[in-house]
């Protein structure tokens, strides 16, 4: 639901896998210059929670599930 509501706000969608690293989820959110986080589980948001200080353009994490 997450990539529909930023398809049709017309912003970027950017996929955070359980594969994905800590510094992975860091640069991806740094690159893309996210604003908003949309995690559903406890595992991806700990990625978030590790790296948080250094999200620079992060403002918001929105938590579901």
């Amino acid at each position: 639901m997450g990539a529909l509501a930023a398809s049709m706000a017309g912003t970027k969608f950017v996929g955070i896998y359980p594969t994905d690293t800590d510094e992975q989820v860091l640069f991806k959110t740094n690159h893309s210059t996210a604003r908003v986080a949309i995690v559903e589980d406890q595992p991806k948001l700990d990625k978030y929670l590790k790296k948080i200080d250094e999200m620079t353009s992060l403002k918001i994490i929105v938590c579901y599930g």
